[in-house]
Order: structure tokens, then sequence, then C-alpha cells
């Protein structure tokens, strides 16, 4: 099993790094390349994608949300008005919006931190075949509950509107 998710986690980071930009530099040994994300404190991730880590970012990971018409707290609230959403509406996407907000940074953090340890193992050549399957299945665990805060809140907020709501939202969104 623990296999299995290393290598679910190795197919993701490969996807995942080659959907963002990068710069390579050809190295000593010819058409091989070397990855290098500029202007990032953690070599193994990009500029972006640190920030987006740090910030909690949804980088891409509600797209079964959004096209099954499950909308985030956010694009709610910025509706409000042509939503007329009421005041216990208000408070309780406000509310979605906090915690989302909390855990989704939480998680960025423990995200940086296990890829800077999981860096600085390899950097310093102690990286083993045990520490590389702890490291890289708590990033997969953090990457998932890090997705999953992102869904519940757009399922909390399909709770939260009433079917007229999200028939106006969608039309105003132009699904």
């Amino acid at each position: 099993m623990k296999h299995l998710i290393f290598l679910f986690f190795l197919l993701f980071a490969i996807n995942h790094l080659s959907a963002q930009s990068k710069s390579t530099k050809k190295t000593a040994l010819g058409d091989s390349t070397k990855i290098i994300f500029p202007d990032s404190p953690v070599k193994s991730l990009s500029a972006g994608e640190y920030a987006a880590y740090q910030s909690g970012d949804k980088m891409n990971m509600v797209k079964v949300a959004e096209m099954n018409n499950y909308p985030a707290p956010g694009q709610v609230m910025a509706l409000e008005k042509e939503l007329r959403l009421s005041v216990i509406q208000r408070v309780n996407l406000k509310a979605a919006i906090e915690a989302l907000d909390f855990k989704a940074k939480e998680m960025g953090r423990f995200i940086v931190q296990h890829e800077k340890k999981l860096n600085d193992l390899f950097s310093s050549g102690k990286i083993d075949e045990g520490s590389l399957i702890y490291y890289c299945n708590q990033i997969g665990l953090y990457q998932g509950e890090l997705r999953n805060a992102h869904l519940q809140a757009h399922l909390k907020t399909i709770r939260i509107l009433t079917p007229d709501q999200l028939k106006k939202y969608s039309k105003i969104k132009g699904d």
C-alpha cells in the first residue's frame, strides 16, 4: 500500500511540475536538464508553488466542484447583492471562508516544511528509502487535506444557498 501511495504521489508531482512554468539549464551530462526554480526559498518548489502553498491557493484542486456547479464561498459572497443573501447566509459563508483560509494555509505550511526537509535530505546526501517514503507520503497526505478543505468549502456553500440562488448564480457565471 505504501508503494502505491508513493507511486501516486510521484505521478502527481511529475504531472504538477510539468504544468508549472520552469526554467532549465544544460548540465555537464549533455542532453540532461536540471530544473531550476528561481526566487523560491525551497529549491524543489517554484516561486509560484511556494507562494500558492503559503497563501492557501486552490491550485486547480476544485475543478470537480466548479464543473458541477458547486460554487466557492468567496465567489458567492462577491455576488451577495445579486443573490440577495440573508444575514444568516452571509455569516455562514464568512465562517466557511475563514475555516477554509485557516486550513488551507496550515496544510500549505506543512507541505512547504516537508518539501524543505525532503530537499535538505537530498542535498545533504542523508536521504534513505524510509525517509523518502515518509516525507512523500506526508506531502501527499497534506495535499489531500488541502484539496479536501477547498472542496468542503464548496460543499458547505451549496448547502447554504437556496435552489433559486444557485440557479441565479449559474446564470450570472454563464454555466
